[in-house]
């Protein structure tokens, strides 16, 4: 889930199958464009909203990219010689593979795919942006109660720091009118955030699977379960415009299925740890497709806010910081 299992952001694509984690290996300039790429085109879900809900309710935007991307994710899958899983075992029970698949297409993708562009009725691209920052964080609390992962003095510390920058981001004024339309789209935003980081956790604890085929099952049960939210809206679907048609498109295409290949290739590369940096990457690559196409502004508590979760985001992936540090420092060294 560009913001999923991995990192980001509604970027939502998939984490590696757990079986094929590898050892940290050194970036190469083929794995940094990859990287680049994966937060250009990750971060441009959020434009690809705003585009999309111009006429398209949320649960048809939701469905619509979430199939797209499955689709994609199917025929790569079969191009590079990996399959399905059978739905039974050889007993006659049902795979339990197919059952932490499922929970993770709901949970990182079904549901922040659906009230994100919900909340985008109501805030910009570039706050959505910023809000997805907040994953990493939720992921260190809900690993260390759900997934055994010791919660140290420093990941607690770079948990309520970036919690504090989230309670900055909605504001004084926000919090005493809780119920206001912007802070409740506010609030569905950190549950879509939530949500990619109960996918990362159940994703830990899955059984062992090729990566292709456990993305590709994972879009598949996600786009299941979000049809039905999608038929109950059909009558709408006579007002939905061109442009929000090809925005839905494009958010399949590129933000949910190309991303999901490329996240799969840089892991399978160089390992989870390096696609971390992306934590760091789509938040501002979201602000900057913000101000740009859309004449966004950004609000300075949206900049202090958004430094502040970087900041919790150091403290709980120390080592995503330090490779992000040292890249810079080889960059300038190179300059």
């Amino acid at each position: 889930m560009a913001h999923g299992a991995i990192m980001s952001s509604s970027v939502p694509s998939p984490s590696p199958g757990p079986s094929e984690k590898v050892p940290p290996a050194v970036p190469t300039a083929q794995d940094w464009m990859l990287l680049g790429l994966i937060t250009v085109l990750g971060a441009s879900g959020f434009a690809g909203i705003k585009v999309s809900v111009e006429t398209a309710p949320p649960s048809i935007v939701a469905a619509g990219r979430i199939w797209v991307g499955a689709a994609l994710l199917y025929l790569y899958m079969k191009a590079t010689g990996r399959k399905l899983p059978p739905l039974k075992e050889q007993g006659g029970g049902w795979s339990p593979l197919w059952g932490f698949a499922a929970a993770v297409g709901v949970a990182s993708y079904t549901f922040p795919m659906f009230v994100i562009p919900v909340a985008q009725l109501s805030v910009s691209s570039l706050l959505a942006g910023i809000y997805m920052a907040f994953m990493p964080i939720a992921t260190v609390v809900l690993a260390a109660l759900f997934a055994d992962e010791p919660l140290t003095r420093q990941k607690l510390a770079g948990a309520i720091i970036g919690t504090l920058g989230v309670i900055f981001l909605i504001g004084p004024m926000g919090l005493q009118g809780i119920f206001t339309q912007s802070v409740f789209a506010q609030l569905l935003l950190i549950l879509g955030a939530t949500g990619y980081a109960v996918g990362s956790v159940i994703t830990r604890r899955a059984p062992e699977a090729p990566a292709r085929s456990f993305a590709t099952m994972m879009m598949l049960t996600a786009g299941l379960a979000a049809t039905p939210l999608a038929l109950m809206d059909l009558r709408q679907l006579g007002e939905v415009s061109i442009t929000s048609w090809l925005g839905i498109i494009y958010l399949g295409v590129v933000p949910t299925g190309m991303t999901s290949i490329m996240i799969i290739l840089v892991v399978r590369r160089v390992g989870a740890g390096f696609m971390a940096l992306c934590n760091y990457l789509i938040p501002i690559m979201a602000i900057i497709y913000g101000v740009v196409l859309f004449g966004e502004t950004l609000a300075w508590r949206y900049a202090i806010g958004l430094c502040t979760i970087l900041v919790g985001i150091a403290l709980v992936q120390p080592g995503s910081a330090k490779g992000l540090l040292q890249s810079l420092r080889q960059i300038i060294g190179k300059a």
